[in-house]
């Protein structure tokens, strides 16, 4: 197994590794709008800190939606690389809201991939749920929760995201020869 930046990932400490990876798993940053850490205090209100991955402006999760998707078809391409005929990428992602518009990150990541040469074999729905005896008891985010009332609040019907996307793209390139 090998850890890293997935940007990097046709360049894999072994390079003799190229052509021989069945897997790569990731989930790509949402940035500043959907993490962070949260403190209420009564009378107060809600105070939001911590919503950066890291001080770096380079990060993933600091970056404009474009440069985010660049840097994802690089991946994406590398994976292209590296997989063996056959081999996956596996995804979690999420749309969200961003000036009113909605954000379908998990459209673009199938756009990308295919793009890159990869193949959409999946698209799963991942509840955010947990179960309490034979039921589901919803586990959506606070941010979720707390930008639908915030749009509910100004008029605009809205309801929280209740799934991740599980996007599976495979290499098909060589596939019937690896058979």
């Amino acid at each position: 197994m090998v850890l890293g930046d997935a940007r990097s990932v046709a360049t894999p400490v072994d390079p003799a590794v190229r052509g021989l990876v069945d897997l790569v798993c990731t989930s790509p940053p949402y940035g500043r709008s959907l993490h962070g850490q949260v403190v209420a205090r009564h009378g107060q209100g809600i105070r939001k800190s911590g919503g950066r991955y890291s001080a770096d402006p380079a990060n993933l999760g600091n970056v404009s939606l474009a440069v985010l998707l660049d840097a994802l078809s690089t991946m994406l391409r590398g994976c292209a690389v590296v997989h063996r005929p056959g081999g996956f990428v596996v995804m979690t992602a999420r749309p969200w809201w961003s000036d009113g518009h909605l954000v379908d990150l998990p459209g673009a990541l199938a756009r990308i991939g295919e793009e890159a040469g990869l193949v959409l074999y999946e698209r799963n729905v991942a509840l955010l749920a947990g179960l309490r005896g034979d039921g589901l008891v919803p586990r959506t985010s606070f941010f979720a929760l707390e930008q639908v009332r915030r749009t509910r609040r100004a008029g605009v019907p809205r309801l929280v995201t209740a799934h991740e996307d599980l996007i599976v793209l495979q290499n098909q390139e060589n596939l019937h020869e690896f058979r």
